[in-house]
């Protein structure tokens, strides 16, 4: 038998909650507890009271003798919950008691104006497990109802308002599922109805005769359920719950609590079904992150907003900077300068509109990520034709046709520490850009997540004839661009910055699990390659070679690359040397490695090290 909690907390709500609470018990065939929490300095143990023996206490007395007027055909049990903050009790006693069903009223919560305390219960409302229903009833009815309404708008909880709905209903009552449709064309009455039939295709097929559909058009819901209310005279209006934070909205305003605040004189209900594992999950998670990460203030999150919108838009502000540092980096990428590079770094403003790509996600704000898409597909194109340019400009200084220096050779070699570095510095820059007291780590994150010089190869490498390497540096500018935006929509939504309830979001929700499921894609084969690197004929062949240098007094292996990026394998191979290898040794160490490799085309390098002594060998001990 399943076990069901009703919250008595007034007076007023024992005649009223007690019979929902009997009637709803006896329909789940469900064991009863009406609970009574107290406020109390300190938490105690639950108090059973005897439904046989009267109670000092007079509310928990009243509940006594109503419970004895009904006569209740179910096992019902009458408990007093002390505690310093009531809700805790009564979900502690739900977790104890393992219940299926919590029954309370409207405005049980709704007491404490001190907004600690309502963050704090917002908290536990969220790790409610069970089924909840919220039930208002001015009218104290004892019957049963027999004319039952059931709005729907195609939520997960509409079907379980329905099946409640059946369970309280009596064989010969009605039950009527309404939809609200705006009026928005001949054809609105005809979509509503396909919604109702929709969701009745969910219930038994054999309940289907005793529910009636109907369709109202209205451009208010609001309207449209109070009219209809006040039309057929119902005994019971019950609605399912249709957002997440629906137990919040229902107890501190929603349609319901408005439908109340119209006096139409009918019993109201908000049934919400238990949550699924995902759901509790998100909500322990969202919890967990309320409690130990600062969450923005009010005028926190209108700078942050401020600051994405404008840096998100482009000006001549923007594309000045974006070519500015275009030129100081491609410059600094010809002459192989890495201070030069670190210095158009500084001044690259592309950092900002991926962030606000980020904070139109986590908002659903599609005005903001198309301006900030604008903002970055401009600035790639406007430093790609200044990379162009640089380059025809620096083939002058080396004629022919140029090679790649090292620092643009950096830029065409990317493994998942690359994707990693972008993850951290995304957000790294949502967090300094959240907090006004961060600001000044925005240039150390700018220097860490190079988007400028990786645009200004693929332009200078495009000027000089090598399309491939100009591939691979634009990959490495796609993945800053996908793990930034991906991290920083991640970090403002830590933050506690939601979208909208009436603002549309599945676009964003699936595009931010796109951007998830691409960045794992691409994780997979760059992780893949690193461990490439380093594989057991690397290994086998790092010992051969060890093995030959043991036989040479002059020279030890200090640095073994295998690059595998590259259009052509190689093996670069550095030795310690206290005077310079022989012909004899680079022979026989490239006939090892090829050997090895069983590439008798391999290109093998052998760098030499001048040193006095070889690092790893000690001194021969003095003779006696």
């Amino acid at each position: 038998m399943s076990i069901m909690l009703l919250a008595i907390t007034k007076e007023k709500e024992v005649k009223t909650l007690l019979s929902w609470g009997l009637r709803v018990a006896e329909a789940e065939e469900a064991t009863l507890h009406v609970v009574h929490p107290e406020i109390y300095p300190k938490s105690q143990d639950a108090l059973p009271q005897l439904l046989d023996k009267p109670s000092t206490q007079p509310l928990l007395e009243s509940i006594r003798l109503a419970i004895e007027e009904h006569k209740p055909t179910n096992e019902v049990h009458l408990t007093l919950l002390r505690g310093p903050d009531p809700l805790a009790e009564v979900l502690t006693f739900l977790k104890q008691e393992k219940g299926t069903l919590l029954l309370t009223g409207p405005s049980e919560i709704n007491r404490d104006t001190s907004p600690v305390l309502r963050q704090k219960r917002d908290g536990l409302l969220d790790r409610i497990s069970c089924s909840v229903m919220v039930m208002h009833d001015p009218t104290s009815s004892m019957t049963p109802p027999n004319n039952i309404l059931v709005p729907v708008a195609g939520g997960p909880h509409a079907e379980a308002a329905l099946q409640m709905a059946l369970k309280l209903a009596e064989e010969d009552a009605t039950i009527t599922a309404l939809y609200v449709e705006p009026e928005a064309g001949e054809d609105a009455h005809d979509v509503g109805a396909l919604i109702v039939e929709r969701i009745l295709q969910k219930i038994p097929e054999e309940h289907h005769k005793r529910i009636k559909t109907k369709v109202v058009l209205a451009d208010n819901i609001l309207d449209g359920l109070a009219a209809t209310i006040q039309e057929d005279s119902y005994d019971l209006v019950l609605m399912g719950a249709s957002s997440t934070g629906w137990l919040q909205k229902s107890l501190f305003g929603n349609i319901p609590v408005k439908l109340i605040q119209r006096n139409l004189n009918v019993p109201i209900g908000v049934f919400h079904n238990s949550q699924p594992v995902a759901q509790k999950a998100r909500d322990f998670v969202r919890h967990w992150l309320s409690r130990f990460l600062p969450q923005l203030k009010r005028q926190e999150r209108i700078a942050l907003f401020d600051r994405l919108q404008s840096g998100s838009q482009v000006s001549i502000d923007f594309i000045a900077l974006i070519g500015l540092s275009t030129i100081i980096a491609a410059f600094g990428l010809i002459n192989n300068a890495g201070a030069v590079i670190i210095g158009a770094m500084l001044v690259a403003p592309l950092m900002t509109p991926m962030i606000g790509t980020g904070l139109g996600l986590v908002q659903g704000n599609v005005t903001l990520v198309r301006e900030a898409i604008r903002a970055i597909v401009l600035g790639f194109f406007l430093s790609l034709v200044l990379g162009v340019c640089c380059g025809l400009l620096g083939a002058l200084k080396f004629g022919g046709t140029p090679q790649l220096t090292g620092e643009m050779l950096a830029r065409c070699q990317f493994n998942i520490f690359d994707l990693l570095v972008a993850l951290f510095s995304g957000i790294a820059a949502a967090y300094a850009l959240a907090r006004p007291g961060l600001l000044e780590a925005l240039p150390g994150v700018a220097i860490a997540a190079a988007l400028v010089p990786p645009i200004a190869t693929v332009g200078i490498a495009l000027a000089w004839g090598h399309p491939s390497q100009a591939l691979q540096a634009a990959s490495l500018f796609g993945i800053n661009l996908l793990a930034i935006t991906l991290a920083s929509t991640l970090t403002l939504y830590m933050f506690g910055i939601r979208a909208r309830h009436k603002q549309p979001k599945l676009w964003a929700k699936r595009l931010t699990v796109t951007l998830m499921v691409v960045a794992t894609f691409v994780a997979i084969p760059l992780g893949t390659a690193l461990l490439a690197q380093v594989t057991p004929t690397d290994r086998t062949l790092r010992q051969a070679i060890h093995k030959r240098l043991k036989l040479e007094k002059h020279h030890s292996l200090a640095k073994f690359e295998h690059p595998r990026q590259r259009e052509r394998e190689s093996i670069t191979l550095t030795l310690y040397s206290v005077e310079p290898p022989t012909t004899r040794l680079i022979k026989e160490l490239t006939q090892l490695v090829r050997s090895q490799l069983n590439n008798p085309e391999l290109m093998v390098r052998v760098v030499s090290l001048r040193t006095w002594q070889l690092p790893y060998k000690l001194k021969a001990s003095p003779k006696k």
